[in-house]
């Protein structure tokens, strides 16, 4: 299947978008935050979120702010079409999605009420000074579930390599044996 990536350069704001963005991932200054989208009014404003990524099943798009104010933006895009002031080129799937391991573990409710009382995707790593929450349910999920971020590869020739998110979900730390090779340790 053949995919489109977009560039635009020294954008004054952002580009009107017409995709079904699910998720968003937002940095700012001593700030990260990872969510849905309607959680997030205001992942627009630049001056508080000067880089982040909307992103969905289909497509992700991603901006910078730069000198002078400007944004360079990213559009990678499984079907569609780019927006206007966006140069594209189209790019490959390479391989299977993949699923990156978010930090932390699930604050569970049932050992800390106190921290965790109405057992929500929350999430505590020692390693960082906040409490994570993520866009994943927590509702039946194996106890050595971690949460996870779903990317897919793409490859341009000349341009090189490129990842877009898709989803987070929660995933067992535990292979079925089916996964692994016969010949191999487990």
């Amino acid at each position: 299947m053949s995919s489109l990536i977009g560039v635009a350069h020294k954008l004054e704001h952002h580009p009107e978008l017409h995709f079904n963005f699910k998720f968003v991932w937002l940095e700012g200054v001593m700030d990260a935050r990872v969510g849905f989208v309607d959680e997030f009014p205001d992942w627009n404003n630049v001056d508080k979120w000067q880089e982040g990524r909307l992103f969905g099943d289909k497509v992700e798009y991603r901006w910078q702010r730069g000198n002078g104010n400007t944004l360079h933006a990213v559009i990678i895009l499984d079907e569609g079409s780019l927006p206007p002031d966006f140069e594209g080129l189209p790019i490959e799937q390479e391989g299977d999605v993949a699923h990156l391991m978010l930090w932390g573990k699930w604050i569970n409710p049932s050992l800390d009420n106190k921290s965790n009382p109405n057992a929500e995707a929350l999430f505590y790593s020692p390693d960082l000074p906040q409490i994570m929450k993520y866009p994943i349910s927590m509702i039946l999920q194996p106890e050595d579930s971690t949460p996870r971020l779903t990317i897919k590869r793409y490859r341009h020739k000349i341009a090189g390599e490129f990842v877009r998110c898709t989803e987070f979900k929660m995933e067992s730390e535990r292979k079925s044996e089916a996964d692994y090779d016969a010949d191999q340790p487990i």
